[in-house]
């Protein structure tokens, strides 16, 4: 019989991680059920993927502790507390508590312990003073030694910061986050000038860059660069989480202030992404913290565009310079507006570049591949085998290196 598995989840929001989440819930769905500690879009797409969710709601207090919080906010601790008590209950029906982000992770270690259930945390985070308050960065770091029995992080850059702040590197292995490539079949000519007439005449350029809007992801930087870009246009596609609006207006006051009203346009939260990411000339991701592994890197590379990325964190394990995409030094505004420049002056190596991007990410950063690392993970802390999952594809002989398992 294959293994219970209680996926947990602080969030019912739509971000990176719970799309992840999604992907994984949905392969595992006849022995795999999922809890959220909040009502939201992620339950309905889970229940319309046939996952069984359960919503043990959390008082406010609990939500409203970030990870950069020096010490949690009042009541959130004593929120905590009952929520745990109810997961135990519940896991005991189960034979592993799947953790899917760090708030979730904190309050399953408890409960795993409370439980006597093993606990597997997935780390889609860089655990560093840039994104976590020390004391968060303790409080992982202890549990992760102490309760989980493996820890899957979504990039070596990930696994490395874990083990720099005195994480078990024993315990951690690298699975690259993976995706559905069917969504980015290729559109017809006539899509694609259809899509960029909204924005765009035909000759303009027209760049994209997707994520959600928070200050690390630098979204501040590429409006900047546009000034240094004065024929092209910009798509900005996403929109705030947990109601951080601040950065939001931010962005909305600097394309005032630079006059780029007319070049920049705010798209909000997107369905279309892989249709609006095939009709852009260039795709910008430039964050100005680490990233862990962007979803939006791997959605460019599978859209076929050339990707001009800040090079950092995770995105350096899969993206080669001048090879399958372009790189350039975080928060370098005359840089990123070079190299975007360079690119559009010679469309025969834009279009190498985003042909070598999708041959490498569907070859190599398939759903399929990741749920069989998975899959090889939940086996060995329950030891009991799933079904038989996708063959783990190598690395192909002058790629760009991947550390398929083990980060030490």
């Amino acid at each position: 019989m294959p293994p219970r598995i209680l996926f947990v989840n602080h969030a019912a929001v739509i971000g990176g991680a719970e799309l992840i989440l999604l992907d994984i819930a949905q392969a595992f769905n006849t022995s795999g059920e999922v809890a959220l500690f909040s009502n939201g879009p992620l339950r309905e797409r889970l229940e319309e993927a046939g996952v069984r969710v359960h919503v043990l709601k959390a008082a406010p207090s609990l939500h409203r502790a970030r990870r950069e919080s020096k010490i949690p906010p009042l009541g959130a601790v004593g929120a905590a507390l009952p929520l745990i008590g109810r997961l135990a209950r519940m896991a005991r029906s189960y034979d592993l508590l799947y953790a899917n982000t760090q708030k979730a992770f904190v309050v399953a270690s408890a409960a795993g312990l409370l439980a006597r259930r093993p606990v597997l945390w997935h780390l889609h985070d860089i655990l560093t003073p840039q994104h976590f308050s020390r004391n968060n960065i303790r409080l992982d770091v202890a549990l992760g030694n102490r309760v989980a029995r493996r820890i899957l992080a979504v990039s070596q850059a990930a696994a490395l910061a874990l083990t720099e702040q005195g994480g078990n590197p024993d315990k951690i292995f690298t699975v690259h986050n993976g995706i559905d490539p069917q969504p980015f079949k290729t559109l017809s000519p006539h899509d694609v000038v259809r899509i960029r007439s909204a924005w765009v005449a035909p000759g303009q350029a027209l760049l994209g860059c997707f994520s959600r809007l928070t200050h690390w992801k630098g979204q501040h930087v590429v409006i900047e660069a546009m000034t240094r870009l004065p024929e092209a246009h910009l798509l900005v596609a996403g929109t705030d989480l947990f109601g951080q609006t601040a950065y939001a207006e931010q962005l909305q006051d600097q394309v005032r202030r630079l006059k780029l009203g007319d070049r920049v346009h705010f798209l909000g939260h997107r369905s279309d992404v892989p249709d609006l990411m095939q009709a852009v000339d260039i795709i910008v991701h430039p964050p100005v913290a680490p990233e862990p592994f962007g979803r939006v890197v791997i959605e460019s590379m599978l859209a076929g565009r050339p990707l001009v990325a800040s090079r950092e964190g995770g995105t350096l394990e899969v993206i080669t310079d001048e090879v399958n995409g372009l790189l350039f030094t975080p928060g370098d505004v005359a840089e990123l507006a070079d190299k975007v420049a360079s690119l559009l002056a010679h469309p025969h190596r834009m279009q190498t570049l985003g042909q070598k991007a999708r041959s490498y990410a569907t070859s190599h950063l398939s759903r399929e591949t990741m749920i069989a690392r998975v899959t090889q993970h939940i086996n060995a802390v329950t030891g009991k085998p799933m079904a038989s999952a996708p063959p783990v594809q190598n690395r192909a002989e002058g790629e760009p290196a991947v550390l398929l398992e083990g980060s030490k």
